[in-house]
């Protein structure tokens, strides 16, 4: 039983992205008989986080992350428009934004790849409305990438005036 406790821990040590499942099946192939509990119970346990935080991952990745989002826009006429806005988050560039009454699927595919040329497309793009965030966590989003929106195009009309 020694002798499989240690192949046990090594195998976990050895192959981190293996869980107990998996070392379970490689000591059945070959011909161990032990429970998957028992293969749990003798891996190696491992400390700290398993991967990066979010924070770490958006410092490390900022250049080539963009964010999108849909919003509503009254209109004059009572009328609701849907804008979408497509941001850089490395330096917060206003990469993209147009409005339409209707928008489809296959809209919001030619707007993204209008958006992004082939040399410039983004690794990453986060849809917060994929996020599965909660009302609460939606509106509080909404306030802040709406406060950058507004800012950008501010900004965009100052530079075109002067």
């Amino acid at each position: 039983m020694g002798e499989l406790r240690a192949l046990i821990r090594r195998m976990s040590a050895e192959n981190p992205l293996w869980g107990s499942p998996r070392i379970h099946g490689e000591l059945l192939k070959l011909g161990f008989e032990v429970a998957q509990s028992s293969v749990a119970k003798y891996m190696v346990k491992r400390c700290g986080p398993p991967s990066q935080g979010w924070r770490t991952f958006l410092r490390n990745h900022a250049p080539d992350i963009a964010a999108m989002d849909l919003f509503i826009v009254p209109s004059i006429g009572f009328d609701l428009l849907y804008g979408l806005v497509i941001v850089r988050l490395a330096r917060r560039d206003l990469v993209w934004i147009n409005v339409t009454p209707h928008p489809t699927a296959e809209w919001l595919a030619r707007q993204v790849t209008e958006a992004f040329p082939w040399t410039e497309a983004p690794r990453y793009l986060i849809r917060p409305w994929m996020t599965g965030l909660t009302t609460q966590q939606e509106i509080d989003w909404h306030k802040k990438t709406i406060g950058i929106y507004e800012g950008l195009i501010r900004k965009i009309r100052a530079e075109h005036r002067g």
